[in-house]
């Protein structure tokens, strides 16, 4: 019986050719347009899945009738901590730099951030080695991630080695004493290395509200909070700096 099914339905496709080929082709491209959708949406939403991510959150500038920016003044996030100390229980700035690092005799182009203590609060990673902990305790430490390691140094230990980095003309020094690797693989975080943000060493003139030279991000105490903080974030940035504040959250949101 089940022959003869197969039989007349390869008989009426060779008798119809053009309409089984419209309606095969047809198949097939609705089959790959819903796999390649499926296969899309689940890349999106594999990224930055972090411990409580739905509560954090980075400070968005917007100035009214010009743009909206992901970056921040150095002073945004103490004056939040200071406004807002029980709703917001971690904060880190992140300022990205993209320079020269050498290691012996080798040299490499690389981006590297410069993060308060609490960004390793916010954005798990799993020690590999060394201790971060140790890093974020001096601005001359600097931790590698898994694959920056392996790029600079192979199957050599890292941990206590020197890594200079040029940005621009300045010329900086670190001692490595951690390897990690974040425990969200995927996230919009480029970040290969990272040391300890040191307020004493950066330029005087980013300490101006209206230089916006890092991205700031906060770990909420809990979800409702929100719908208080925001309109709080909203009068203190105009207040300092006249401009509205905004917040985005990290979750499945490129940077």
């Amino acid at each position: 019986m089940l022959k003869n099914y197969i039989t007349i339905a390869i008989n009426n496709l060779l008798k119809n050719k053009l309409y089984s080929a419209i309606n095969i082709i047809g198949l097939a491209v609705g089959l790959a347009a819903c796999i390649i959708i499926t296969l899309y949406v689940q890349n999106e939403l594999s990224y930055d899945n972090w411990e409580k991510a739905d509560l954090i959150y980075r400070i968005n500038m917007r100035i009214p009738r010009v743009a909206t920016y992901p970056n921040t003044s150095v002073l945004f996030l103490p004056a939040l901590k200071k406004y807002f100390p029980e709703d917001i229980e971690f904060g880190t700035r992140i300022m990205n730099y993209y320079g020269e690092m050498q290691i012996g005799d080798m040299r490499y182009r690389a981006p590297f951030a410069k993060v308060d203590e609490d960004f390793v609060n916010i954005f798990k990673a799993e020690v590999l080695k060394g201790s971060l902990k140790n890093t974020l305790q001096s601005p001359d430490n600097i931790a590698l991630s898994e694959q920056s390691a392996v790029q600079y140094f192979g199957d050599k230990d890292p941990i206590g080695e020197t890594i200079t980095f040029w940005d621009n003309d300045n010329e900086e020094q670190y001692h490595v004493t951690a390897v990690y690797r974040f425990i969200s693989p995927k996230t919009v975080l480029n970040i290969p290395c990272f040391s300890l943000l040191e307020e004493s060493r950066l330029p005087e003139n980013f300490f101006k509200w209206y230089n916006h030279n890092l991205k700031t991000y906060i770990r909420l105490s809990e979800q409702q909070i929100l719908i208080s903080l925001f309109p709080g974030c909203r009068i203190l940035s105009i207040k300092l700096f006249q401009s509205a504040g905004l917040l985005n959250p990290v979750k499945n949101r490129a940077i």
